[in-house]
């Protein structure tokens, strides 16, 4: 047996949940194991056709329920923190330096009104936590952060038991997770970004925490497999020194393009007003579910979903170091995932089903925006 041991170095803030997910954010060795798992799924997938034979080999790895495996990970280090931080977002209007990140963190960070006492009851922790920056005063509204986070400059160690004759493809795995992974809600967002860097040496890669084409078409065929046809790669054409301000630009990027799709808010409305259609078409779905429309001079809503109650964007925004002193985004892909054939938009006790989106919108998305330019590993 052999132990690796790495440095795991934050880039963007991670809201990981813990044993009380409303008042400490935790990393554990489960929040690892279930990212190596992903990402040897999805690099498998595409080369085994038998959903069994995936199942073997990512078990001879992690395990399953009838067997241990023979790879094991262990966190150690600062790998928890409290919700003792008031954080609040200047996203007032479209005029607020923070639209980008609280648009690519819905759901960690909402629109707050503490003036109504059921939003002070349901989030005390996080009253108290403004209480202690205000003093005694109550902070009326704003966006604040609603689950505690790790931060981006949070660090922790992890060690990873493999036998010898599995390190090649161990190490091969971690390069890639740390390439293309992030950790955490909302990580297909950039949020939780993150670099897996060996502390030992003779490893058989070198920008653990940079990004590199070349080392990563390495790293799939250590693994056993080839630079995967059906993931696709882009880097933003656009950097900066802070990845903060990486996060902010493609929030708003993407926040743009979405609002400015004019068809889809069309045929929802046309849907909430005469409920007569049997399909709808909202291309947008295909960025994931469940999607919510509000049209406030109505006061109607809308929310579309599939009857598993949940489907996982198919494009990943990682916030990746270029350099030792630049960060950018990196817009992940994956064609090959699996659309839902149920999709049903909801309103006011009428539904419809939605027609099947493809990838058409993704694709006007880059034409249209220009600034991500596909990286090709021919």
């Amino acid at each position: 047996m052999e132990k690796l041991e790495y440095k795991i170095e934050f880039i963007t803030p991670a809201f990981i949940g813990g044993a009380d997910p409303g008042e400490y954010a935790e990393l554990r060795p489960a929040s690892f194991v279930g990212l190596f798992r992903y990402w040897f799924r999805v690099i498998a997938g595409a080369f085994v056709q038998e959903s069994k034979n995936i199942f073997s080999l990512e078990s001879e790895l992690f395990g399953s329920q009838d067997e241990a495996g023979k790879v094991w990970v262990k966190v150690r280090g600062n790998v928890n923190s409290k919700l003792d931080v008031c954080k609040r977002w200047q996203a007032e209007r479209d005029r607020g330096i923070d639209w980008g990140k609280v648009y690519m963190g819905f759901g960690n960070i909402f629109y707050i009104d503490f003036s109504k006492k059921r939003n002070r009851d349901r989030y005390k922790i996080l009253l108290e936590a403004c209480k202690k920056r205000e003093g005694k005063k109550i902070i009326d509204k704003g966006y604040f952060s609603i689950k505690p986070w790790l931060e981006h400059k949070q660090s922790a160690k992890l060690e990873i038991i493999t036998p010898n004759y599995l390190k090649r493809k161990v190490e091969a795995l971690l390069f890639i997770t740390s390439q293309l992974g992030a950790v955490g809600s909302r990580s297909r967002r950039g949020w939780g970004s993150l670099y897996i860097v060996p502390t030992y040496n003779k490893s058989s890669f070198s920008n653990w925490n940079y990004w590199s084409k070349e080392e990563l078409k390495y790293a799939f065929k250590a693994l056993g497999f080839d630079v995967p046809k059906d993931i696709e790669f882009y880097l933003m054409d656009y950097k900066h020194q802070d990845p903060m301000v990486i996060l902010e630009e493609v929030g708003r990027i993407f926040k743009k393009f979405r609002e400015k799709f004019p068809p889809d808010y069309e045929n929802v409305k046309n849907f909430i007003e005469n409920g007569n259609e049997k399909e709808v078409e909202i291309k947008r779905a295909y960025f994931g579910l469940p999607l919510r429309f509000r049209f406030s001079k109505s006061n109607k809503e809308a929310e579309v979903n599939t009857n598993t109650g949940r489907f996982a964007s198919p494009v990943r925004f990682k916030i990746i170091r270029l350099n030792k002193d630049y960060y950018t985004c990196l817009l992940i892909h994956m064609k090959n995932t699996s659309i839902p054939d149920k999709i049903t938009i909801r309103s006011n006790g009428k539904k419809a089903a939605v027609i099947k989106p493809s990838d058409d919108i993704f694709i006007k998305f880059i034409n249209k925006t220009g600034k991500f330019i596909k990286e090709e590993f021919r």
